[in-house]
């Protein structure tokens, strides 16, 4: 009798430490099959092409004005379109003839050049990049002239400086000072002799 007593005690107190009672098979099998699963965190890409021109956001557009004789030398054209995916459709109106490299960095810009009134011809930039994705240098071979140039940034990627070196033309270099910002941190006017404008539209 004794002997009883002694193991329904030991049961009792095993019982206890296991919360007085066992789950069934089938919770713990569900159990050990539960995992967390994190929400995994997409990164937004930034165009390739918005890197190459150092632009915020999400642009659908720029054009270029100046007043005063004010120049800037853009890397495309003074007035550039941009796809939903950031990728550059339309300089000056035309349709961009583009070719790219396989990190989709435009390697080569063409387009026709006006020599008569009925007559074009071809015309290109082709570009050189940092490791950052920025312009480094830029060679144009057109109908009158062939130059390359390089830049100079500031401490935030615009160019301040333009050197343009040409065994057909006479080297010249153009500085530039920004003076006014939107909101997304793009440059909207710069001085280089004159005052230079930039309108830019964004995507909603």
């Amino acid at each position: 009798m004794k002997k009883n007593l002694f193991l329904i005690a030991i049961t009792s107190i095993g019982l206890m430490a296991c919360g007085g009672k066992q789950q069934p098979a089938e919770n713990l099998d569900a159990a050990a099959d539960t995992t967390v699963v994190e929400e995994a965190i997409i990164e937004e890409t930034v165009s390739p092409d918005y890197v190459m021109l150092n632009l915020k956001g999400k642009v659908k557009s720029y054009e270029l004005s100046s007043t005063n004789n004010g120049h800037y030398w853009d890397f495309v054209g003074e007035k550039v379109e941009f796809d939903e995916n950031g990728l550059i459709i339309k300089v000056n109106d035309q349709k961009a003839k583009l070719e790219r490299n396989d990190k989709g960095q435009i390697t080569k810009y063409t387009w026709k050049e006006q020599m008569e009134e009925d007559y074009w011809e071809d015309a290109n930039y082709m570009y050189s990049y940092d490791e950052k994705g920025q312009v480094t240098e830029i060679e144009y071979h057109g109908c009158y002239a062939d130059y390359n140039s390089t830049f100079e940034r500031n401490e935030n990627g615009d160019v301040i400086k333009r050197i343009n070196k040409s065994l057909t033309q006479r080297n010249e270099t153009n500085k530039y000072q920004y003076t006014e910002f939107d909101e997304h941190g793009n440059w909207t006017k710069c001085k280089s002799d004159g005052t230079i404008t930039r309108k830019i539209t964004y995507w909603e």
